[in-house]
Parts: C-alpha cells; sequence; structure tokens
C-alpha cells in the first residue's frame, strides 16, 4: 500500500498528501492523508479552535478497511461538532501514540484526548 510509510522516530504512519486504494474480496477502502500525513481528507494547521480533539490509537481507530466517513474519529467529530484531528496509524501502541502526539499534537490546538487501546 502506497499510502502507508515508516517514520523513523516511531514507525508505521501515512506518507503526506497520499490517497491510496484497498481492495480486498469483501470491501474497498479509499484512504487520504493530509498534510502531515494523519488520515484526513482536511488540512491540520496551528489556528484550531481550542476546541477541538486529539484521538490517537491503532488500525481500530484509524479505520482499517473503512472509508473516512465511517471511521471512529469522523464519527465522533460529526457527533460532537468539533474539530477531530486523528493522530492514529496501524500497528502502533502506546508507545508510538506518545511520539505521534509529542510530535503532532503539541502543534495542533486541542483540549481533549482520546486514546484507543486494543488490548
Amino acid at each position: 500500500m502506497y499510502w502507508r510509510t515508516e517514520n523513523k522516530d516511531w514507525g508505521n504512519w501515512h506518507h503526506k498528501n497520499a490517497n491510496d486504494v484497498h481492495l480486498e474480496s469483501c470491501f474497498k477502502a479509499i484512504y487520504n492523508s493530509n498534510n502531515i500525513g494523519a488520515r484526513d481528507i482536511v488540512t491540520y494547521d496551528k489556528n484550531s479552535s481550542k476546541d477541538s480533539i486529539t484521538i490517537l490509537g491503532d488500525s481500530f481507530m484509524v479505520g482499517f478497511g473503512l472509508n473516512q466517513n465511517e471511521t471512529l474519529p469522523s464519527n465522533i467529530e460529526a457527533f460532537s461538532n468539533k474539530k477531530v484531528f486523528n493522530l492514529v496509524s496501524s500497528g502502533t501502541g502506546p508507545l508510538q501514540y506518545y511520539l505521534i502526539y509529542k510530535k503532532f499534537g503539541s502543534e495542533l490546538s486541542h483540549n481533549t484526548v482520546i486514546m484507543g487501546l486494543l488490548p
């Protein structure tokens, strides 16, 4: 999958501003990444509302096999009516969540963090 890459600091991430199609016998999903490589179709900038949410997690949070509008972060954004920063990536764990948050979360204005863990 072209969409994914390895970040030297924490492992799995996504190419910036990339698109990819994941086709299996039971689903077809289109993956998009934005200006920082997060799974989203909108650009993330430092001037967002402080009343935003940052989400961390792995494949079940990123929506492996789902289209953008079907992912948990997209549904939380629609339900809460708040901007959601989707800083999740497949194949990561709590240490990587911290490193991703340290890299991007500190630059994105938010007052809530949601972290999904698959035990």
